[in-house]
């Protein structure tokens, strides 16, 4: 009962088959079949990064302190940073971080995900080829090897027939291309959706003879539409740190962690670490919390540009090691003591534990540190205590920019006038018309150095110069000098400035010593302005600032404005009153000149009040003057 009849010809009392059985177990082998086979060409579970970290992505014992499985909850604030790349209106992930943070691992699970969830060309770009060889055996062979999602996915880079050597890793669908910032061939070889570009503060100012590498290698991505750039590192100094200005332009977010007291949601600021007891200042209600308690709260990103939060397309992320589980307060406490007294430590500590770019503060100058410098003295006047004037003028194609400026002893000095003026006469009138002075008497520019200029100017500038004997035209040099200037002679035969003396100037030596003096307060060896210096001539005096530049293979510090196309006329004009300045000898004059000075300066009957002989003279009072200072 229940089976069927044996088939004819079977034998009588012969076993009998089940044949419903067999039905319903064939039936459902062929659905499991099935469902195996749909597995196989159905296409992935849809996941961000951050999900498929969680769920397939190993740690390798070489290359991690804590192997295993990879925890979001162990840092919690790259969750946004990774979910970030799944968001189809944003182009640009930023991420400015400290050390010990987990920025790269951030990059090696995108780059994990790419390769098993949604597979695209990808581009690493490490600093240098020796950098991108060390993180595609030490980082990326590992999480392959480990990680059970990608095993079998990327060819074995040791079997013979493997299309996948250490900067090139295949696999169905895409590639992986490691390469160096430094090697232009490598960032222009394919079109590229995945661009990854590790340590970006690192990177050559230029890849080769060709443009910026990161904007090298992000033209590559130019014609996907849902192309994607994720650039960390932590930054360098402020004004050559490419992740800090890329940062600026996106929503400059910051982790934020709740006060234990008080709830109010802030970042974890250095300035508010309390050293002794170790422990965090709320910076709403002022009660410091120790470090386990500030830890153990939820946090979420804030973001600083609300412009850029509604555009969407550059996502920017600010992370210090405060944030970090692998560092604790007292640990960096004890490594800024030791790094605080020196300036170079002091800026690695700067750099990498708080992921801030580092202002050299000796030259970094705004507005509103040269109006800290204004004195009670008008426009116009001779303060006391100068000895002499000099002038300089930065020349444009139809004005002229000019600063007066007087000289004390120990190069204390003072911006008696400055203004714009149509050469050449109205110049001329403004130089050789007398300045009054506070201790009685007029007194007249002695030398004014004047740019060059360029090729349109240049005759005009050396006429002027010509017909003036206080006048010397001075020219900025291409590169560093052994002095801050060096005086030599025209060779221009046939034209009236062939034998003409030429002073050639290091501008960035003389900017580096105006930034320098600027901070000091007003006295002695201090640059000060007068009571009604105008905000133009402020922003114009600091609108550079000393950066760090790749020169034929080298790293050299240079200044460049701070604004692409600002004005810097005014600070032109300065570094070429200190050139006179120095022309005259000033730093070698102290008090006792000061009668001198009074004599010279009395108010003039005719003829005029002399001047000063001009540089190369040694006048009525002899003296030796060095060649070499150095």
């Amino acid at each position: 009962r229940g089976t069927s009849p044996p088939p004819d010809g079977a034998a009588r009392g012969s076993p009998t088959l089940n044949w419903s059985a067999h039905r319903t177990t064939a039936r459902g082998a062929a659905e499991d079949l099935a469902r195996n086979v749909a597995a196989l060409w159905a296409p992935p579970p849809l996941l961000t990064v951050r999900e498929w970290a969680e769920l397939h992505r190993r740690l390798s014992p070489e290359a991690s302190a804590e192997p295993g499985r990879w925890r979001n909850d162990r840092t919690p604030y790259l969750r946004e940073v990774m979910d970030a790349l799944n968001d189809p209106r944003v182009e640009r992930v930023v991420v400015m971080a400290a050390s010990q943070t987990g920025k790269t691992e951030a990059v090696l699970n995108a780059i994990g995900y790419h390769i098993a969830q949604d597979p695209s060309p990808m581009l690493l770009i490490e600093p240098t080829v020796e950098m991108a060889q060390a993180i595609s055996k030490d980082r990326v062979a590992p999480m392959l090897r480990d990680s059970p999602a990608l095993a079998g996915r990327v060819a074995d880079e040791r079997s013979r027939n493997s299309d996948s050597p250490i900067l090139s890793k295949r696999f169905v669908g895409g590639h992986l291309t490691m390469v160096g910032a430094n090697s232009p061939s490598g960032l222009a070889m394919r079109p590229i959706r995945v661009v990854l570009a590790d340590e970006v503060d690192r990177y050559p100012v230029r890849a080769g003879r060709e443009g910026s590498p990161l904007a090298l290698a992000w033209k590559r991505a130019t014609t996907y539409w849902n192309r994607k750039l994720l650039e960390v590192s932590s930054p360098t100094d402020q004004g050559a740190s490419l992740i800090a200005a890329d940062y600026e332009q996106g929503t400059r977010e910051q982790w934020c962690l709740p006060c234990p007291e008080c709830g109010a949601l802030q970042p974890m600021e250095w300035g508010r670490l309390v050293f002794e007891p170790c422990g965090m200042a709320c910076r709403e209600c002022g009660v410091v919390s120790d470090e386990a308690a500030w830890k153990s709260q939820p946090g979420r990103w804030i973001a600083g540009s609300q412009a850029a939060v509604e555009e969407r397309r550059t996502r920017s992320f600010h992370l210090t090691a405060l944030t970090s589980p692998w560092l604790t307060w007292r640990e960096l406490i004890a490594e800024y003591r030791r790094a605080h007294t020196d300036p170079e430590e002091l800026k690695v500590f700067w750099n990498t534990r708080l992921a801030l770019p580092w202002v050299n503060a000796a030259t970094a100058t705004d507005a509103a540190l040269l109006k800290k410098r204004q004195t009670a003295t008008p426009d116009g006047v001779v303060p006391v205590g100068a000895l002499l004037l000099t002038a300089g003028v930065d020349v444009q194609r139809d004005h002229v920019y000019y600063t007066v400026r007087a000289w004390g002893a120990r190069m204390t000095s003072w911006n008696v006038a400055h203004g714009l003026a149509l050469p050449w006469s109205a110049l001329e009138q403004v130089l050789d018309t007398p300045f009054p002075c506070e201790a009685g008497g007029d007194m007249l520019v002695t030398l004014a150095a004047i740019d060059s200029g360029d090729g349109y100017t240049m005759d005009e500038v050396y006429t002027f110069c010509a017909e003036h004997e206080w006048a010397v035209p001075v020219k900025g040099a291409s590169h560093a000098m052994l002095s801050r200037y060096r005086i030599s002679t025209v060779d221009r035969p046939g034209s009236k400035a062939h034998g003409m003396t030429l002073v050639s100037v290091d501008t960035d030596a003389y900017k580096t010593m105006i930034a320098a003096r600027m901070h000091r307060d007003n006295g002695p060896g201090s640059r000060m302005v007068h009571a009604d210096c105008d905000d133009e001539y402020a922003r114009q005096v600091t609108a550079e600032h000393k950066v760090k530049v790749q020169r034929r293979g080298k790293t050299v510090e240079t200044w460049e404005p701070k604004t692409p196309g600002a004005d810097n006329h005014y600070l032109d004009a300065e570094v070429y009153a200190a050139v006179a300045a120095d022309l005259l000898q000033v730093r070698y004059r102290g008090e006792d000149h000061q009668a001198d000075r009074v004599q010279r300066a009395a108010p003039p009957a005719s003829p005029p009040p002399p001047r000063v002989a001009p540089p190369g003279w040694l006048g009525d009072r002899g003296d030796w003057i060095h060649g070499n200072r150095r």
